[in-house]
């Protein structure tokens, strides 16, 4: 029943697969190091914020980490290959920091209330890269052919 559902061809249906392995294995390995940076960052701002709550510090933590770290690492995916995992953190960041800025800017010259502009822009930075990353390995396995 499910291959007369499935349209792909065999090829295709080997290049989904090939792409889905890529993205399990790409977070896998980064994964365990993106968790570390986190855990290295909630660590870094306890100490700075010793006198706030574990909750708070959490929350700032995870703010920042998903705001910059992420949607960097998201962003820098192109460069996977020519940089190393710790460079594309380090320049995502400049780039994240600058792209959300320079966004948020322009969305609210645009008249898009800036109480919004923190919670949705780095989400849809991130699903930008995150597409790129699926287009970019899609184009890839075609010119593999």
């Amino acid at each position: 029943m499910s291959e007369e559902i499935s349209k792909n061809t065999p090829e295709q249906e080997v290049q989904n697969k090939n792409r889905s392995g890529l993205l399990s294995e790409l977070l896998q390995k980064e994964g365990k190091l993106l968790l570390v940076i986190l855990v290295l960052l909630f660590l870094a701002l306890k100490i700075v914020f010793f006198r706030e709550s574990f909750l708070s510090t959490l929350r700032i933590t995870l703010s920042l980490f998903g705001m910059f770290v992420l949607t960097g690492w998201a962003l820098t995916y192109y460069w996977r290959e020519k940089l190393s995992f710790f460079e594309r953190i380090i320049v995502g960041v400049a780039i994240s920091s600058a792209v959300l800025g320079i966004v948020s800017y322009y969305a609210g010259l645009l008249g898009w209330p800036p109480r919004y502009q923190g919670y949705v822009l780095p989400v849809l930075l991130f699903a930008g890269g995150i597409l790129y990353f699926i287009s970019f390995t899609k184009e890839k396995s075609d010119s593999e052919k």
